[in-house]
Parts: structure tokens; sequence; C-alpha cells
């Protein structure tokens, strides 16, 4: 269970580096004013397309580790179950 959830951690890490990085990128950019408003534009479009895409990606880490643990669970569970019905 714990190298699941550190690979989910890692991905979610690496993801979140890159986003950090374009976002410091822009933030250069813009106060440098090296950008027109057309790149402007489309680099907050591409900054806003990230952290959708971090959002989704960490609820469905969630889900996949809840999942993984109910899987993980459920054995154990129904064994309970089995030998209080005894």
């Amino acid at each position: 269970m714990g190298s699941i959830q550190k690979k989910l951690a890692e991905q979610l890490r690496a993801q979140e580096d890159y986003a950090q990085a374009k976002l410091q990128e822009y933030t250069e950019l813009k106060q440098a004013n090296r950008l027109s408003p057309e790149e402007q534009q489309a680099r907050e479009k591409e900054l806003l397309k990230l952290d959708e895409d971090l959002q989704k990606q960490a609820a469905d880490a969630e889900y996949n580790l809840q999942a993984k643990r109910q899987d993980l669970l459920n054995p154990v569970l129904e064994n309970c179950k089995m030998r209080s019905m005894r």
C-alpha cells in the first residue's frame, strides 16, 4: 500500500513542479513586459489547464488509493464477518 501511495505522490509532485516552473516563467516574462496580449492570454490559459489537470489528478489519486484500501480490507472484513457468524 505504501508503495502505491508513494508512486502517486511522486507523480503529483512531478506535475506540481512542472506547473510551478511554468508559473514562474510566466511571472518573470509578465513582469518584464515581454509578453504580447495574445501570448499572455495563451499562457494564462495553459496555466489554468495545468491547474485543472493537477486537481483532477489529485482527486483521481485519492480515489484510487481509497479503492485500493477497500480492496485490501474486504477480505479481512469478510473473514471477521464469517467468524462472528459461527
